[in-house]
């Protein structure tokens, strides 16, 4: 006799194998979120090394003297230039940075086009895995191809705009962060919104969206998020740091452009944050109130919550 299965056997066994997935999927996804976290956090990890190792030849963080395409012992003058590019020597792209010291030589405005493809060169060590869109270059909605960064320097908090390690054009000294540097935010996660109106690692220029006239990108309004006040906070894209302010940490969505002007991550309630000393925290939501003074160089003690 022909043995074989019936169809009640058939959709039995269907239903089981469903329920087997069902149950494995959240487990699998959960793996694949801590994994995104932990390398998210190497991400960093590489990211501090490299402003230690510029703190031995500079003595300061980045941003430092001089500037690509200036030569040595010349003032600051390449505005626009974020840390994300500085430290390209130290996280191995010291090709990269060649041909980025050359484009500043040949014309100091990063928007101009020496720098057009420079723009466009993603650099892994400034993508968190969890995001995956930033891959390749990616083209906003004004036509204009670049890479985006998911790592925001840290400049200071609503009540003190210029106190924190990214607040000014010349690097902070390590001795001038009289909190500690274990105690000091320097960078943390901000993914770039769904309108990619902010998050260039290339240039901290503060609009993103360009058009271009004789040959030249320039900068234009159109497809910029709300602005701060529209949104209940504020936000600082100082020229040639790369950083904002911290004024909340809570949630966050790609579709909301509002939250372009806070620091949020993709792997849940928290983020990783780098401090000064190169460590790596992850720290939950509920430590919006501290993150206030952790985010100034001298604010002394930290540890109030009110």
């Amino acid at each position: 006799t022909r043995r074989g299965l019936t169809l009640i056997e058939l959709l039995v066994a269907i239903a089981i194998f469903a329920s087997l997935i069902g149950l494995l999927l959240p487990a699998v996804q959960r793996v694949r979120g801590t994994a995104n976290r932990s390398a998210c956090q190497n991400n960093l990890r590489q990211v501090g090394t490299a402003f230690h190792n510029q703190i031995a030849v500079y003595g300061r963080f980045p941003p430092q003297s001089p500037a690509p395409g200036n030569t040595p012992g010349s003032t600051y003058s390449a505005q626009g230039t974020s840390w994300h590019t500085f430290i390209l020597p130290e996280i191995e792209q010291e090709s990269l940075w060649g041909r980025v010291v050359s484009a500043y030589q040949a014309d100091p405005y990063p928007l101009s086009n020496p720098h057009r493809e420079l723009r466009r060169a993603v650099v892994k060590t400034y993508v968190c895995p969890a995001d995956g869109r930033f891959g390749t270059a990616v083209t906003d909605s004004a036509g204009v191809t670049a890479a985006y960064t998911s790592y925001v320097g840290v400049t200071g908090y609503l009540d003190d705009l210029k106190s924190g390690l990214f607040s000014r054009r010349i690097g902070v000294r390590p001795t001038e962060i009289t909190d500690g540097l274990s105690n000091t935010l320097a960078v943390a996660e901000r993914p770039p919104p769904a309108d990619l109106s902010v998050g260039w690692w290339y240039t901290t220029h503060e609009f993103n969206n360009l058009q271009t006239v004789n040959d030249f990108e320039v900068p234009t309004e159109s497809g910029v998020a709300p602005t701060e006040t529209q949104c209940g906070g504020w936000s600082v894209n100082w020229p040639g740091i790369g950083g904002m302010i911290i004024y909340t940490f809570g949630p966050g969505n790609l579709s909301d452009p509002c939250d372009r002007h806070h620091y949020w991550s993709l792997h849940g309630p928290g983020g990783n944050f780098m401090m000064a000393d190169g460590s790596v925290r992850w720290m939950t939501h509920t430590v919006r109130f501290q993150l206030r003074y952790m985010a100034t160089i001298a604010a002394g003690d930290f540890s109030d919550t009110q």
